[in-house]
């Protein structure tokens, strides 16, 4: 990047090409010490990582994340069902396949203030059908939740939907290998389960 510029533009590699995050007059990018840690978080991120491999811990998008989640096909959820040997309750997988991640809301800003509201980036499945699709959901439910149960201690009874630095939003896997439909909030401190919802449609959904 051309620091003499007088009308620099930030562009972080997002999609096909480059997407204009911040126009500026300043041409020290030092000053912008405010804004620049959520575009080199984001480019970090998007810089040649795979499935399984996270640059660093301050590299993960922030939350919500920068980029609009595709829809995805039935088959890549029947994968993951696969490896998780539990099949997601219907409401989930229908509303993954019109879009593979996103945002949820807990406590939703309709049952509290604003500055108490918590937005959880949901984990998308795992979807190899384009190189923009791999990169995109590297970060997949089957990997958080593999991760969570071999680094942390996860119930292998639990799956990891969301997260919000440490905190969870899971299913669990009923005795009879069943997924409940209810979505529990686990406690990255205490590691207790609070009900949140009898059903995924139930929270909100928050636009990106």
């Amino acid at each position: 990047m051309n620091g003499d510029s007088s009308n620099a533009i930030i562009k972080a590699g997002f999609n096909d090409g480059l997407v204009p995050l911040y126009n500026t007059t300043t041409p020290s990018l030092a000053d912008k010490s405010n804004f620049l840690p959520a575009i080199w978080q984001r480019l970090l991120w998007d810089e040649g990582r795979t499935e399984g491999s996270y640059p660093d811990a301050a590299a993960k998008p922030l939350q919500g994340g920068l980029d609009m989640p595709f829809p995805v096909e039935e088959q890549f959820i029947e994968r993951a069902e696969a490896e998780l040997g539990a099949r997601f309750p219907e409401s989930f997988r229908n509303k993954m396949m019109r879009l593979n991640g996103g945002c949820v809301q807990w406590p939703n800003e309709d049952e509290v203030d604003e500055d108490e509201v918590e937005y959880y980036e949901l984990h998308p499945f795992y979807d190899t059908s384009d190189k923009k699709r791999i990169k995109r959901t590297c970060n997949s439910i089957v990997h958080e939740t593999k991760t969570y149960r071999d680094k942390y201690g996860l119930p292998e009874n639990l799956i990891v939907l969301a997260d919000n630095d440490g905190d969870l939003l899971v299913y669990k896997i009923e005795d009879n290998g069943k997924i409940d439909p209810k979505v529990y909030w686990r406690d990255r401190d205490t590691e207790e389960l609070v009900l949140i919802a009898n059903d995924f449609s139930e929270l909100k959904e928050d636009v990106l």
